[in-house]
């Protein structure tokens, strides 16, 4: 296995940091962990246990018994558990569909690995939990944009404050779908693993769909936010009169050579999406032009009556008014298209 490291995906989420939940209370990623075996694992493991497999298929219950013993390790353990899931579930596929028999024919064999599937499936109840229980772990987490494309909000809400002012956890919509990184078709014993289902909009959910990728790309693993650059194609298309049509312009993104990543962008049609957006390159230029302009306004050398008009503004709320977006690489995924942003601001400095 690669060695790879936790960190943020497009700067979406900080495992070692704890989150502010759309409730307003803070949590660490142990307390998420521990709702969420609270929430599922007796459900599930109660409906796993109810599933019967044929004596004469040996490999099933082994690979059942291990599912069981470990369902901890299946619910809340890191993506790294993943691969090793994965490669003994394909081990026993492949030991299953090369030992046919007379008592074992081939179709036999893809009956019964069928059957198991769908009660697996059945026993993890994905659609059952997704509308109340997943969207109270959507409300701790608190993701606001999509974890693939920064390009789209992914919010979720809590319930009106009761009688204590709690915010009410229980029934919480969430504008927000959870792509699972291994697709619980093939993988449905990962359908309700807490680090397989990733907050991601309608769209990035649909066009990843069940394609493979490695997990190197996981948004819990892999850094987009350092391997990927928006750029304009052409940069006289944001100063020469002849460019002024916005349509003209062409965005790039460069991925560092990170082919699997490119690919991934390119059926999530980033290119396509983004270049739908180009009004805000003319006001990104704009930006730049008045910078000098704003970087007086935030200096002490201001005005005093503006200076104490705007003394009771936070420095970095104050840069992103005047701006028009979040400066800090942290702070990415606060807002759809800030990394956009941020990429095309740098391409437009001398």
């Amino acid at each position: 296995m690669p060695n790879l490291k936790l960190v943020n995906d497009m700067k979406g989420i900080d495992l070692k940091m704890s989150r502010i939940g759309a409730d307003g209370k803070e949590r660490s990623w142990e307390d998420i962990e521990n709702e969420f075996v609270k929430l599922f694992k007796k459900g599930i493991l109660r409906s796993i246990s109810k599933i019967n497999i044929k004596k004469s298929y040996p490999e099933l219950r082994s690979f059942h018994e291990h599912l069981q013993r470990d369902i901890d390790e299946i619910l809340i353990g890191k993506p790294y558990v993943f691969p090793k899931w994965i490669r003994y579930w394909n081990f026993i596929l492949r030991n299953l569909r090369s030992n046919s028999s007379k008592k074992r024919s081939p179709k036999a064999i893809e009956k019964n690995i069928s059957s198991y599937i769908i009660k697996l499936t059945n026993a993890f109840a994905y659609k059952k939990f997704r509308t109340d229980g997943l969207n109270k772990i959507a409300v701790m987490i608190n993701v606001k944009t999509c974890l693939y494309c920064n390009h789209n909000f992914t919010i979720v809400v809590g319930n009106s404050p009761d009688d204590n002012g709690e915010i009410v956890m229980d029934n919480a919509q969430a504008f927000i779908q959870f792509d699972h990184f291994f697709d619980k078709s093939s993988f449905p014993f990962l359908s309700m693993s807490l680090y397989n289902l990733i907050p991601a909009c309608p769209q990035c959910n649909h066009k990843k769909s069940n394609k493979p990728y490695s997990l190197a790309l996981h948004p819990y693993v892999a850094d987009y936010a350092s391997q990927l650059t928006f750029k304009i194609k052409d940069p006289n298309a944001m100063t020469n009169p002849k460019f002024m049509k916005i349509d003209l312009m062409e965005v790039e993104i460069e991925n560092r050579g990170n082919m699997e990543l490119g690919n991934l962008m390119g059926n999530l049609a980033i290119k396509e999406r983004y270049s739908r957006h180009l009004d805000i390159v003319k006001e990104l230029e704009i930006a730049k032009y008045l910078q000098p302009y704003y970087e007086k306004i935030l200096s002490d050398s201001m005005p005093s009556e503006i200076r104490d008009a705007l003394s009771k503004f936070d420095s970095n709320l104050l840069r992103r008014h005047l701006f028009g977006f979040f400066q800090e690489e942290k702070d990415i995924n606060q807002r759809p298209l800030t990394k956009f942003c941020q990429d095309i601001y740098k391409q437009l400095s001398p």
